[in-house]
């Protein structure tokens, strides 16, 4: 099995390496608002899905109602069957949206690294395969998908001091990557993550209300604040942009809020690429948020900081 997957992940449709830069910055995507029914985990609260094994209730007992609804967390994309897959390829895609069109996103957030035999997001997710040859395979069908869909490749768990992929990885697919989700501190990561990618585009999803990261034990002394950083992780890691992340919890349902937390951020993030990363992720996972509210929500604040770069919280495609 291993061998017909690294023969696979070698017969791309599409080679990562003529992707033009402007269309590898066109960022657009969903990384949980993407629902398929069929795909809705097929058991009772607090069991699993007799298929996938994709648990009904988290590790702390809380329900993901969006993901009973058959709402897709792209970060977890390694928990369906290959068929499964294909199926949410389609929806992402050329599937309809809640506007009656295709919803044509270009870009998928998926997360890569990996601990043999353990769950994965809260204990939902099962176990995947660990090596490279998987990961390679996957990968792989994003680009040999038609239309093709860019990986955002987060390559650390959260508790990895550096890069702990598969010696067999084929590091040349992933040719945009961030070290972890929304990780107050950076330098050491994007130190790490550099190293490992030399040529991938880098990118650091800000925790929400913090603009710029916290020291770590990389970072020069005394640590550049707001602006400063960013000029700073540009010269030092070849940073290309931040994954801007809000939270709806704390600025309410509103996207005025939003925005005003975004303009207040943009001095900091002018000499990089900002993009609108995430908003409603998680509401539509755990608390059944439409796609439909997450679209609306993500426009009206597109609409208001038209110098953001992107979107992948869901969004009305260019």
């Amino acid at each position: 099995m291993a061998r017909l997957l690294a023969i696979l992940t070698l017969a791309l449709a599409i080679d990562p390496a003529t992707i033009p830069i402007e269309r590898l910055t066109a960022i657009s995507g969903d990384v949980s608002g993407v629902r398929v029914p069929s795909l809705a985990p097929a058991c009772r609260p607090g069991g699993e899905d007799p298929v996938t094994h994709i648990r009904c209730a988290g590790d702390t007992g809380a329900t993901p109602r969006g993901l009973l609804e058959g709402a897709i967390f792209t970060g977890a994309i390694t928990g369906y069957r290959w068929e499964q897959r294909q199926a949410i390829y389609d929806a992402y895609t050329t599937g309809t949206g809640p506007d009656g069109r295709p919803r044509g996103y270009t870009h998928m957030a998926v997360h890569l690294g990996c601990k043999p035999g353990v769950r994965e997001y809260h204990g939902i997710y099962p176990p995947h395969p660990c090596n490279g040859a998987f990961l390679n395979a996957l990968l792989g069908e994003l680009y040999n998908h038609a239309p093709p869909i860019i990986p955002i490749c987060f390559v650390m768990n959260d508790d990895d001091r550096s890069v702990n992929l598969p010696a067999d990885f084929d590091r040349s697919l992933c040719r945009l990557v961030v070290p972890k989700w929304e990780f107050p501190v950076a330098d050491c990561d994007l130190k790490a993550v550099r190293a490992a990618f030399p040529d991938a585009l880098l990118y650091w999803e800000n925790p929400a209300g913090q603009s710029a990261p916290k020291r770590d034990s990389c970072s020069p002394s005394p640590l550049p604040e707001g602006r400063a950083w960013f000029q700073h992780a540009k010269r030092a890691y070849g940073l290309r942009g931040v994954l801007v992340e809000t939270d709806l919890r704390v600025l309410g349902a509103t996207p005025e809020a939003a925005v005003r937390a975004i303009e207040r951020a943009r001095d900091a993030w002018q000499d990089v690429d900002a993009v609108l990363f995430e908003t409603d992720i998680y509401q539509k996972f755990w608390n059944g948020r439409s796609e439909r509210e997450g679209v609306a929500y993500n426009d009206a604040i597109r609409k208001a900081v038209p110098w953001l770069k992107g979107f992948m919280s869901g969004g009305t495609a260019p």
